[in-house]
């Protein structure tokens, strides 16, 4: 809310009348906001990253990837990839990190990310919203989370289909807006963790194809191009994909998967 404290790391915030409790720095901080009035405690959320940079621009078609480090990395060459057909591409959230990071996170946060980083635009203007989670809901249930970090298996289907319902209201209120799913990529250091990832790509397939949504499978198309994990080399990189790629490697990947799937939602 508007009152909301908060806390000195940078990273998280608690509910008004509260007192922050920290654990662990930077990125992966945990935070105990304390009722002082009432002598008990809850978790802390972390802020919301800012949406996407600029406004869509009125001349053209307008592209937003709504993911996590991994689409950070292949935005700038899908832009450069679909400059001529003037598709003007933008990452949402307007941040480094991990950005979307988990599916609760991408909820809780959804409303940021469907607009421009100073609130004066939405989805009106957008073609095309591609969007990815996966990589940040690797954990076991059971095991320790850092909230708007990681999150737990068993969260990954219940968060991303509030996320898509959210989402089919928007392309109902917008008819020429498209939706497209990508299939998260693979963790190609590590077989075990790989395995979680296809698991989790399952689910979402089923999902998308029963809310009438295109996919885009990254993993099969990466795997397929590198072998099935474990790799020490993916797309031209030593431990390339676990789970980033180099340069050259998020170029191939803008060029010949997301590209053309692109093109072929925007048609």
């Amino acid at each position: 809310g508007p009152d909301a404290v908060c806390c000195a790391n940078g990273y998280t915030c608690c509910p008004s009348g509260h007192a922050c409790r920290d654990s662990g720095s930077s990125w992966s901080v945990t935070t105990q906001c304390v009722d002082l009035a009432a002598n008990r405690s809850s978790q802390g959320l972390q802020i919301c990253k800012p949406g996407f940079k600029q406004p869509p621009p009125h001349a053209g078609r307008n592209c937003l990837v709504m993911g996590d480090s991994v689409s950070i990395g292949y935005t700038p060459h899908l832009n450069a990839s679909l400059a001529n057909d003037t598709c003007v591409v933008q990452h949402t959230p307007y941040s480094g990190d991990g950005g979307a990071e988990e599916t609760a996170y991408g909820l809780q946060c959804l409303d940021y990310f469907l607009s421009s980083a100073d609130g004066s635009a939405g989805l009106g203007d957008v073609d095309l919203l591609y969007f990815n989670w996966g990589l940040h809901n690797l954990v076991e249930d059971g095991h320790p989370t850092v909230p708007g970090q990681s999150g737990t298996q068993s969260d990954y289907l219940p968060y991303l289909r509030q996320i898509v319902e959210r989402l089919l209201i928007a392309r109902a209120a917008n008819p020429r807006l498209k939706l497209l799913f990508g299939l998260t990529s693979p963790e190609m250091c590590d077989a075990d963790a790989d395995g979680i990832v296809q698991n989790l790509n399952a689910q979402a397939a089923q999902l998308m194809a029963d809310s009438g949504i295109a996919t885009v499978d990254l993993h099969g198309a990466i795997v397929g191009k590198c072998g099935a994990p474990p790799q020490k080399e993916c797309l031209g990189e030593q431990g390339g994909g676990c789970p980033h790629y180099s340069s050259d490697g998020y170029d191939w990947i803008a060029r010949e998967v997301l590209a053309p799937a692109f093109r072929a939602a925007l048609q």
